[in-house]
């Protein structure tokens, strides 16, 4: 959606994608990559309404109609996704042009989907995780150096990584997904009266695993429920 959205798509762009739906662009073992819905959708969607009901087949049609997964892979990037793992992974993804990376195939961490949702909710600024924000002495000042000068423990940010009309249409997008209201919304338990929440769920193949991301314009959280021994309805 980020990507579209980037590249010049509407949030009500609007397309055909019935269960199950052929990809054009995409393949699976040398054959059409097909996707079908979990639940009942209807064929035709706007984008805002299949994100927060989450529509498998509306997205990989709309890679389709972006003709790659390099935008998608790269806007993740931008986002701070892949800060955690292998530098390799975006450019493999991008190479094997898997059309699954919409779904969130790829492992990943609730740390790094917060990290990565956190980058709309500043409205397209990116910050690294950071776990340590200040080095301090015995004395509670801050620790100085061999130069005697304090230990500068800065944030690591990336103004616009992503456009803020980007972001900002997104965050306005996925509070749908929370708030009440919006028929087929996924992430309702979340509403919070008098807050803007946004966010997003997530179900893993035959609901192995499932995670929700919500935030606000201050914070992001995420929480990811799965059994790690053994393959497990959760």
């Amino acid at each position: 959606a980020a990507a579209a959205l980037a590249r010049g798509f509407s949030n009500q762009y609007t397309l055909t994608a019935p269960s199950p739906y052929r990809s054009r662009v995409y393949k699976e073992d040398g054959g059409p990559y097909t996707v079908e819905n979990a639940g009942r959708y209807r064929a035709t969607l706007d984008m805002t309404t299949a994100l927060y009901q989450s529509s498998n087949t509306y997205f990989v049609a709309l890679e389709d109609a972006l003709g790659s997964v390099e935008e998608p892979v790269r806007m993740a990037e931008r986002m701070g996704l892949f800060q955690f793992t292998d530098p390799a992974l975006p450019q493999q993804i991008i190479d094997e042009n898997r059309g699954s990376f919409t779904f969130g195939s790829e492992a990943t961490s609730p740390l790094a989907l917060a990290s990565a949702y956190s980058t709309l909710a500043a409205g397209g600024t990116q910050c690294d995780v950071v776990p340590v924000t200040a080095v301090l002495d015995q004395h509670g000042d801050p620790a100085l150096g061999a130069d005697g000068e304090p230990l500068a423990v800065a944030d690591r940010c990336t103004p616009e990584a992503i456009k803020p009309g980007v972001a900002n249409t997104l965050n306005q997008m996925l509070r749908k997904d929370v708030e009440p209201g919006n028929s087929g919304a996924t992430g309702t338990r979340a509403y919070v009266p008098g807050h803007q929440i946004a966010g997003k769920t997530g179900t893993s193949q035959d609901n192995d695993s499932i995670a929700f991301v919500g935030y606000t314009p201050e914070i992001a959280a995420s929480v990811m429920v799965l059994n790690p021994k053994r393959k497990q309805n959760v």
